[in-house]
């Protein structure tokens, strides 16, 4: 029960980290590069759906974790 939730908690940071990651990077492109995006903005917005689809992933997985049976005998 202690491994799930620490498989839990992972899950967790990983997502927290991976939205703030791409927060960061997406950022720092449309700060680095205005033109470029105004130019294109689909490359933005498939870099914004990579990002959540990501996100979205990684706090699915707890879903597919393990879990073990617990019965009341």
């Amino acid at each position: 029960m202690g491994a799930n939730k620490a498989r839990r908690f992972h899950d967790f940071a990983a997502a927290v980290l991976v939205a703030g990651g791409n927060a960061i990077g997406i950022g720092a492109v449309i700060k680095i590069y205005p033109e470029r995006m105004s130019e294109n903005p689909l490359v933005l917005w498939l870099k914004a759906f990579v990002a959540i689809t990501s996100f979205v992933a990684l706090l699915l997985i707890p879903r597919w974790s393990y879990k073990p049976n617990i019965k009341d005998s």
